[in-house]
């Protein structure tokens, strides 16, 4: 399962890059930072893989964040190891795809 990076400046940072990434992902449709290839051509729907694949890691990384900020306060020592990585999960799977139907919707 997931394991929190030893400290929280780290884990903060980690979080931040991710975000960024997603950021970089929805909004600006870099998708040839997920995909690896060159970016889409008129025909396909890159604004439509963009948002959902954005998404995705905006919430990852905003869930990294949250861990990096309970591990600085001292909370995530509450939380077993376990339940830390099915929280991420849960996070992604519950959350990411809601918001690519608001998107979606515009």
């Amino acid at each position: 399962m997931a394991q929190v990076l030893s400290t929280a400046w780290a884990t903060l940072l980690l979080g931040a890059a991710i975000v960024a990434v997603g950021y970089l992902v929805k909004y600006r449709q870099w998708t040839t930072l997920v995909v690896g290839s060159a970016p889409f051509d008129s025909t396909d729907p890159s604004p439509v893989f963009a948002s959902y694949a954005g998404n995705v890691t905006l919430v990852a990384g905003g869930f990294v964040v949250c861990m990096g900020v309970a591990q600085s306060l001292g909370l995530l020592a509450l939380v077993p190891g376990w339940l830390q990585g099915l929280l991420f999960v849960g996070a992604v799977v519950l959350v990411a795809p809601r918001l690519g139907v608001v998107a979606t919707e515009r």
